[in-house]
């Protein structure tokens, strides 16, 4: 009758206990790396609705042209009683509002925000429409 495990069997069970902690790491890993990604994101995303309301809320009808987006300072804008003030005002980018020929009194706005991180240059679009006579349409 044999008592205990070979060499080879411990050896084989490492190798899969291993491999398992290893993919378990990874995972964990992506999972905090996906986290602050949403964090920076989610922190140009403010960014980007504070120059929204400035064209939803601004003049009527919105300028057209392309602007550019910059850090607000505070007391510059009503946008800032709307959303937090956030400390990261590391990032440039552009506003940019054409007429859209149907339906008439439409504005087509797009939101570039572009930011440096350890990954290279990131960059946040979101493209949208405003009409002349509702605002926050």
């Amino acid at each position: 009758m044999r008592r205990g495990f070979t060499l080879a069997e411990v050896m084989v069970a490492i190798l899969f206990v291993s491999i398992a902690m290893f993919g378990y790491f990874a995972l964990h890993l992506r999972i905090i790396h996906s986290a602050s990604t949403l964090e920076q994101r989610q922190a140009m995303r403010r960014h980007l609705e504070r120059a929204a309301y400035l064209v939803r809320y601004g003049s009527r009808p919105p300028q057209l042209g392309v602007f550019p987006i910059q850090p607000l300072t505070p007391g510059t804008t009503e946008a800032e009683n709307v959303y937090a003030q956030d400390p990261n005002q590391a990032y440039d980018g552009n506003v940019t509002v054409t007429l859209q020929p149907s339906p008439p009194g439409t504005y087509r706005v797009e939101y570039s925000i572009f930011w440096e991180n350890k990954h290279g240059r990131q960059n946040y679009v979101v493209d949208t429409f405003v009409r002349d006579k509702d605002a926050g349409w």
